[in-house]
């Protein structure tokens, strides 16, 4: 089997990873693959097989008709391959990064050539910019073009998503249960992962306990959370974040958050897996814990590559995102739901105006109108008498209420959880139950197997034409209000 991997670039991130996770599983299969993407940069010889340069694939390209670009690909790839592909395996068509890209895909749907359409983000769920840039690809404000366009349903066009919640919005939308896939991401166990007798967690530090957060601090990645439990930390706790965020407007955020923690005297540095890759793993292998406090993931590595560090996990559980591993059998006894902090000296109405008046905003911009009853689901997830939900509120908000804990040592012991390691949440026993179930059900050779099997059914498809994908249902999957927080606009 032939098969053609096409994707914007390969720079360092995830899905550069899965990429090349993706040659690996195959090993031994029967399939030939190459790599098609608009930019190779000299560090991205990690990912084995052929790679072939198509520079229009790449963001804000132009100067080509998806059709132009579409003939490009087929001869790039048949090359390679000696031959059509079996299987064009799309990443993220459908992320609102180029116009060009999106509709090339299309007209390769339309030409009847066999795809599966990989997403790891959507540009529905928190991305408006990237899904006005789709929307704004058509002359005609019309719904049913865009899911036609961009979400393209035909017998020969398949769908792989990452986990349940975005298979079930899928599926709400119109795509039917044969041509939409399940696949979630392989976790490959590092080379300096720690062995499962390794011995004791939590060994006696004279220097207290360190929780690290090994995160680009982008805004949904909530880190005002994580400087609320540096302030509520045990004597000598050090807490830790690894990087910085690259977008200006996250940087912002960010520079105040480094600023806030510094002026109050908190236990917690900034940018410390910035010098080396080493040193990121040393700093790995000597946390006592490592915290997640996201309010939005995709696939969610954070919650599996810990047990194969060896280290125990705490902070802030997802379970749209968890459920599925939960149900595999992993334990994430150290994570909880939601945080309930006392307002203090923020009034509930301070809460209410700036709810409403971010809904409206991130409602607005993907061209909706909130309703009342999405007001109430806003601010029901959010306010619960006097108290508040961390996670919902923006980094104006998260700072009020940590500058009113700070010298209110009553306010403190209200925070719900009350510490950021329950009980057993750092047992040594956990980690190895953890680490053996990521590496059973989240390892290379079952997502080798389970990839193959998705690559033959796409290969043996029907050809049809292509109708559009409900896109008003689905993106009424993401803006439930209910899911909402500031921290997404």
């Amino acid at each position: 089997m032939r098969v053609a991997v096409v994707h914007y670039h390969l720079r360092a991130g995830g899905v550069t990873r899965v990429i090349a996770n993706a040659h690996r599983a195959l090993r031994g299969f029967p399939v030939t693959m190459c790599t098609l993407v608009g930019d190779i940069p000299a560090d991205s010889t990690h990912v084995p097989g052929p790679v072939r340069l198509v520079p229009e694939l790449d963001y804000d390209a132009d100067g080509m008709t998806p059709a132009e670009l579409a003939d490009k690909l087929e001869h790039t790839a048949a090359a390679e391959l000696h031959g059509p592909p079996d299987v064009y395996h799309v990443h993220n068509h459908s992320l609102g990064k180029s116009a060009l890209f999106t509709t090339m895909v299309f007209e390769l749907a339309r030409r009847g050539r066999p795809l599966l359409l990989q997403i790891h983000d959507f540009p529905e769920d928190g991305r408006p910019a990237n899904y006005r840039l789709l929307r704004e690809m058509l002359p005609e404000d019309d719904v049913a073009l865009f899911g036609l366009r961009v979400y393209p349903q035909a017998p020969h066009v398949h769908y792989a998503v990452l986990n349940e919640r975005d298979r079930r919005f899928m599926a709400a939308a119109g795509v039917e249960g044969g041509r939409l896939h399940h696949l979630p991401n392989a976790v490959a166990a590092p080379d300096h992962a720690a062995r499962l007798d390794d011995g004791c967690i939590e060994e006696e530090c004279p220097r207290g306990r360190f929780f690290l957060y090994p995160t680009r601090a982008i805004r949904r990645k909530n880190i005002g959370e994580f400087v609320l439990w540096s302030l509520l930390g045990e004597d000598c706790d050090r807490f830790a974040v690894t990087l910085a965020p690259r977008n200006p407007e996250a940087r912002r955020h960010y520079e105040r958050w480094v600023a806030t923690a510094r002026e109050l005297g908190l236990p917690l540095e900034f940018g410390v897996g910035n010098s080396s890759l080493t040193h990121l793993h040393r700093l790995v292998e000597t946390a006592t814990a490592i915290v997640t406090t996201s309010v939005a993931e995709g696939f969610g590595l954070a919650f599996l590559e810990p047990w194969l560090e060896g280290r125990p996990l705490v902070g802030r559980n997802l379970p749209e995102i968890t459920a599925e591993m939960q149900a595999v059998g992993l334990r994430l006894d150290g994570l909880y739901e939601s945080m309930r902090v006392p307002l203090g000296k923020l009034s509930p109405e301070d809460v209410h105006v700036r709810l409403r008046e971010g809904l409206a905003r991130y409602y607005r911009e993907y061209g909706r109108i909130p309703e009342e009853a999405d007001y109430r689901a806003a601010l029901e997830a959010c306010l619960q008498g006097d108290f508040v939900e961390m996670g919902r509120l923006d980094e104006l908000l998260q700072e009020k209420i940590i500058r009113n804990l700070v010298s209110d040592q009553a306010l403190r012991k209200l925070v719900r959880p009350p510490a950021l390691t329950p009980s057993g949440c750092c047992d040594e026993d956990l980690v190895v139950h953890n680490q053996r179930c990521v590496m059973e059900h989240y390892g290379l050779p079952d997502y080798g197997r389970r990839l193959m099997r998705i690559y033959e059914t796409v290969a043996s498809s029907e050809v049809g034409e292509p109708e559009p994908l409900d896109a008003a249902r689905f993106l009424d999957c993401f803006l439930d209000a209910s899911r909402f927080t500031l921290l997404r606009t």
